[in-house]
């Protein structure tokens, strides 16, 4: 998922969660102040990761696929 306007005097998040609803509102909420970029599991989270920028990352727990313990777990072993 692209960030929205993406800019560079902006600080970017990763903001992964298998709710859509929540997904958008934090989008909604964040976009104005950060550079956002939304992932749907743990999965969606390491593809964005591999080819973005970071600034910081906030991941549901309970998520299919690969689940944030999961996500978290592969994000350091890659780091």
């Amino acid at each position: 998922n692209e960030a929205l306007q993406l800019s560079p005097s902006k600080k970017t998040i990763l903001f992964v969660d298998d709710n859509s609803d929540l997904r958008n509102f934090i989008k909604d909420s964040l976009a104005s102040e950060y550079n956002i970029y939304l992932g749907v599991d743990g999965r969606h989270g390491l593809e964005i990761v591999s080819s973005k920028k970071i600034d910081l990352i906030i991941s549901d727990h309970m998520m299919p696929h690969l689940n944030g313990p999961g996500f978290l777990k592969k994000l350091k072993a890659n780091a």
